[in-house]
């Protein structure tokens, strides 16, 4: 293959005498600029394959004579074709000769770009055996099926390195792989051949603008600009990019190629309003959009009828994305491509997140207001499967082409409220939703973090407000309880009588069996403010028990608050192992009493009250009562149950929905 930059072959046409003259030495075919003859060059002379037809303005960034690099070669657009798909819409294919031999074709459809290079020969799967949506197994790497179908070629510019016959017919299958990996086969001829490459941006093509060399296709006026049914103007907001019109005054469906409006079909009534007014402009992905196309569709579930609409949104640099309003929910709609998601029985996987299998029915287009960029008509109808992980959507459409053609086309919807939609916009009173929406984000979702933090918050303020009423200590000291036993009576004699002693007070037993116990009173204290009166009572106690009553008095009146502190501990071995029961500790809280100065009183009684025991007591003032930092502590704990049966509720009137009815919601907590 000779180089681009070789000397250029010059002829007449065969069809008109004209100059044509064929820049790479490679090139099969060159398109006469002045008859539209497309003109071959053979072993032998020249010979006219037919005449191309005038070339529909794509609004296209491209143009013949452009210079770029790809993967540090350089090459130069020489050519263009344009295809006409079997469902009426055109796309763009460009020739790109490259300075190290080979041809590329750069495709360009609805903002997007691939480009693709010749694969050598190699044994490729029957076009009938090719199931859209699934892999082709014998591909390394592996593509998905993402259409299928026949196109014309309808158009044709420049130098192109094969026989393009005007009017003839391509059968294909575009395929879809990791990373934007992109493929076609070509079945047209009895071999069929692949070519394969990736999307790519302009930016990386590192285009010259400066180095077009050729004319562009002219861009055909629009010859009438009011609506051929009822004659109401039709102010097109897209016009490079729009196929069909729906007229805003009678809701006729209209053709808006080939420089003319052409009526398909006149509606009897117009369609429903649009509530976002068609020229409306908003930000989304940080590009301002405007609103060219509002379509109502609909579909059967169960016997039911459910409708819902869709704002068709424009901008150069994005292309189209969507809004989707049903049951006055609102979700962001824009394209995937095929191999990004995975499908795979009720879940379809989308970057690593499984979404479950909501919904599917056939779509039906009910009716049309404004611009679209496919030859929609009213009545078409596709295939459609919704899957969710609110807060976002992902969708495949299936349309059946006819005869073994078909295509498929995933989307990703991201959920948007109306409060977003009307400050977007400019709009007021949108209607609220009072349904769940099936991608709607669980407001109750994320449970388990909102519930630490509420627990937290809880501590903080009982350490703010442990931190402002600080624990006051009264005393913290060992106190000894035991039996006081009388000193030996000493014998004395009656005066006169000698010899005769006075009758002693006996001694108490060794094991007392009397009421009174063991007492204990405190020095006196001062209780200050509005604090409650901490008691605890620890000891060493193991199988026995203690039991203290006490009392807290008032010196001033004489006032007495009573109070007891029961202590018991227990623990040995069985065949079970080792075990203890009750504790060493007691605890007890007494009510806020009036500042003054108190006395404690303590009595004691134990099992061996001959021997005397010791435990330690520390009173001290607190602002905190224990039982009731529980019951804060349980209310808080409460939390987690109180936001699962809440969002479990939550889901299941998502689910109720479903025609899977499945309160699993396949979202991320």
């Amino acid at each position: 293959m000779t180089s681009a930059r070789e000397t250029m072959t010059t002829a007449n046409c065969p069809t008109c005498g004209g100059p044509i003259e064929f820049k790479i030495g490679s090139s099969y075919l060159v398109v006469c600029p002045y008859c539209k003859s497309a003109v071959a060059r053979t072993d032998r002379d020249l010979k006219s394959l037919g005449t191309v037809a005038e070339l529909v303005e794509t609004d296209s960034p491209l143009a013949i004579g452009l210079a770029g690099k790809f993967n540090g070669t350089s090459f130069q657009l020489t050519g263009r074709a344009q295809l006409r798909h079997a469902m009426g819409g055109v796309w763009d294919e460009w020739y790109a000769a490259f300075s190290d031999g080979q041809w590329g074709w750069l495709a360009e459809a609805q903002g997007r770009f691939y480009i693709s290079f010749e694969k050598p020969k190699q044994t490729l799967p029957d076009f009938s055996k090719l199931i859209i949506g699934q892999s082709v197994p014998m591909l390394t790497p592996p593509f998905v099926v993402s259409e299928k179908g026949t196109a014309n070629y309808a158009g044709a510019q420049g130098e192109i390195p094969y026989a393009l016959v005007p009017e003839s017919q391509l059968i294909y299958a575009d395929l879809s792989g990791d990373n934007g990996a992109f493929a076609t086969i070509d079945y047209t001829d009895f071999e069929p051949v692949m070519y394969s490459g990736r999307e790519v941006t302009l930016n990386e093509l590192a285009l010259d603008a400066g180095a077009a060399q050729l004319p562009t296709a002219k861009k055909t006026p629009i010859t009438n600009l009011g609506c051929p049914n009822c004659g109401g103007a039709l102010n097109l907001l897209a016009p490079d990019a729009t196929e069909r019109v729906g007229c805003p005054s009678c809701g006729s469906l209209i053709d808006c190629t080939q420089g003319k409006f052409t009526l398909l079909k006149a509606l009897k009534t117009v369609g429903e309003k649009p509530l976002i007014p068609l020229g409306s402009e908003a930000e989304f992905e940080g590009t301002k959009q405007i609103v060219i196309g509002f379509m109502k569709r609909s579909c059967i579930v169960e016997g039911v009828k459910y409708f819902w609409a869709e704002y068709l949104l424009y901008s150069k640099s994005l292309s189209f994305r969507w809004l989707v309003q049903s049951d006055n929910h609102w979700s962001y709609v824009k394209a995937l491509q095929t191999s990004q998601v995975r499908e795979k029985g009720k879940i379809a996987y989308y970057y690593g997140k499984s979404f479950k299998r909501f919904q599917d029915a056939q779509a039906v287009v009910e009716s049309v207001l404004g611009e679209f960029y496919w030859k929609v008509t009213v009545g078409e109808k596709v295939f459609a499967s919704d899957f969710v992980c609110a807060p976002q959507m992902i969708s495949s459409e299936r349309t059946n082409f006819g005869k073994e053609g078909g295509e498929i086309a995933w989307s990703l919807g991201q959920y948007i409220t109306p409060e977003e939609i009307e400050t977007k916009f400019k709009l007021k009173a949108l209607k609220r939703p009072t349904t769940v929406g099936s991608c709607q984000p669980n407001p109750h979702q994320g449970w388990g973090l909102r519930w630490l933090a509420g627990l937290a918050a809880v501590i903080a303020l009982l350490i703010v407000f442990l931190s402002i009423s600080p624990d006051r200590t009264i005393f913290d000291q060992d106190v000894k309880l035991e039996m006081v036993v009388p000193e030996k009576p000493v014998v004395t004699l009656v005066p006169g009588i000698q010899d005769i002693p006075t009758t002693p007070t006996p001694a108490p037993p060794a094991e007392s069996t009397a009421e009174a116990g063991a007492v204990w009173l405190s020095e006196p204290f001062e209780l200050t403010g509005k604090q409650k009166f901490a008691l605890s009572v620890k000891t060493t106690l193991n199988n026995a028990w203690i039991a203290v009553d006490g009392a807290l008095i008032d010196e001033t009146n004489g006032q007495v608050q009573p109070f007891d502190v029961n202590v018991e501990y227990w623990s040995g071995t069985d065949e079970d192992g080792s075990w203890s029961e009750g504790s060493q500790d007691g605890y007890i809280y007494l009510p806020a009493q009036p500042p003054g100065k108190y006395v404690l009183r303590l009595e004691g009684h134990w099992e061996h009250m001959n021997q005397p025991q010791t435990v330690h007591i520390k009173a001290e003032q607190t602002s905190i009562d224990p039982v009731f930092l529980f019951l804060a502590l349980f209310c808080v704990s409460l939390i987690p149950g109180i936001m699962l049966i809440t969002k479990f509720m939550f889901e299941s009137n998502r689910w109720s929905e479903s025609m899977y009815g499945s309160s699993s919601s396949g979202s991320d907590d």
